[in-house]
């Protein structure tokens, strides 16, 4: 099954036979000159013709016991973007295609293809790709699109996630390749932002020491955008299905995806409420909290350029203390290039961004730049160019991939001053329910 069951039931990978698949082309991730690896949202051919629903799968209810026919038909691929353009020409996210695989030795063209989100790939050849006939496109558009999604209330996201709680720290939470970060109080998450890790092709990045977060505040999830490694941890504890999310709407991106609809089936089913990030709004400023979510106005078809970033640490933007823009450019934050930071959490894992404008620290001796991924990711994060860039403006760095005692690299933020990490291992009254370390206590603490 892709996804593991819901139910606390063992997660059995089945092998499935090269098949005829439907794919949307969900990243495109640039490597270094010309390379791309691009990931696609794919479902095996026998679900698609054998569904007669015509129901959004976002506005379906997954199985309690996760056991729905569609587990057994997603995949996600990873393909040359070179191999990709020769069978089909030019192409963007978006763009949905079907692909003919046989086994390795039956074409020249390689992928790999992922029977789950947490398992290595079946290699396959490919022996066609073609573009998606109209019919065949406008059926899974619909299928894989964002169902009854409506604006939310300002009012009520701002009930949601502006607890009257005083901030103390920003946990950036080793994950792996992937994105999970938390404001704590008290040592606690009272939110999280994103709630990722590592996934598909780099999911052997994740710690093996994570295994359960904290919900003992009952933390709402912000969503920052729509990619696998920035909800997939949600798979790991189901707890934080039960959770409140708040979700950004990327209509502008084209269609949901097969996984990422299923996955919010998930959320549909079980989770507290889900609240839709309104089209039209720019920012929420959280007075309890001292902190201001905002939305990434960049690249209309880009995920990465639209979703949501967090500034946390000041009323107002030039007294921000901590930027963490998810994978979004600087320059898709509109404003706020032209604000100090006292420490910043860098784009997109330190992949390729835009980063002609990169905000300033407040202090360059004491400001750092935090580097959120895994060892080893397939997609060679944090570029060398990017690091070199960057290294001009912020002269200190921190990287989740560092990892120190329990082999950890969670990095904490002091919002509040002071010099040393406050927490013990463990938290008092802590949830994880055993007596030696936290999974989530802090490593590296930046004061």
């Amino acid at each position: 099954m892709f996804f593991p069951p819901i139910d606390g039931s063992r997660h059995v990978v089945e092998e499935r036979p090269p098949s005829k698949t439907f794919a949307r082309i969900d990243t495109v991730e640039d490597l270094v000159e010309e390379d791309q690896i691009v990931l696609l949202d794919a479902v095996d051919n026998w679900w698609f013709e054998s569904d007669e629903g015509d129901v959004p799968l976002a506005d379906r209810n997954w199985p309690a016991n996760g056991q729905s026919p569609l587990n057994r038909a997603l995949s996600t691929i990873s393909i040359d973007g070179h191999a990709l353009r020769d069978g089909i020409g030019e192409f963007e996210e978006g763009d949905w295609i079907t692909l003919h695989f046989g086994h390795p030795d039956e074409a020249e063209r390689p992928a790999d293809q992922f029977l789950s989100l947490f398992s290595d790939p079946t290699p396959r050849g490919v022996i066609s790709i073609e573009r998606m006939d109209d019919a065949a496109k406008t059926r899974l558009e619909k299928l894989a699109g964002w169902g009854e999604a409506n604006d939310a209330d300002p009012d009520e996201i701002g009930r949601v996630l502006d607890r009257q709680r005083r901030l103390d720290t920003v946990a950036i939470y080793d994950v792996g390749q992937g994105a999970a970060t938390a404001l704590l109080a008290d040592g606690k998450p009272a939110l999280y932002f994103d709630f990722g890790g590592a996934a598909n092709g780099n999911w052997r990045t994740f710690p093996k020491r994570v295994r359960r977060f904290c919900f003992e505040d009952d933390p709402p999830i912000v969503l920052s955008h729509w990619d696998w490694d920035h909800w997939s941890s949600a798979l790991r504890d189901h707890r934080a299905l039960d959770q409140t999310w708040v979700l950004p709407l990327q209509e502008t991106s084209g269609s949901l995806g097969l996984v990422h609809a299923a996955f919010l089936s998930m959320l549909r089913s079980r989770a507290q409420q889900t609240l839709w990030w309104p089209r039209s709004l720019l920012a929420i400023q959280f007075k309890h909290m001292n902190a201001c979510l905002i939305k990434a106005q960049g690249r209309a078809k880009s995920r990465n350029e639209t979703g949501l970033a967090l500034v946390v640490g000041g009323e107002v933007y030039d007294q921000c203390s901590v930027l963490l823009p998810a994978d979004a450019s600087f320059g898709a934050l509109k404003g706020l290039d032209r604000c100090s930071f006292d420490h910043i959490v860098v784009p997109h894992h330190g992949g390729r961004t835009d980063l002609a404008k990169v905000p300033k620290p407040r202090s360059k001796r004491a400001g750092h730049a935090v580097y959120s991924y895994g060892v080893g990711n397939i997609f060679l994060h944090p570029l060398t160019e990017t690091q070199r860039t960057l290294r001009k403006t912020w002269k200190n760095a921190d990287h989740t991939a560092f990892r120190q005692r329990f082999g950890l690299g969670h990095v904490g933020i002091d919002l509040v001053g002071r010099k040393k990490l406050p927490f013990s291992s463990r938290c008092q009254n802590c949830n994880l329910g055993r007596k030696h370390a936290c999974d989530l206590a802090i490593q590296h603490w930046i004061p």
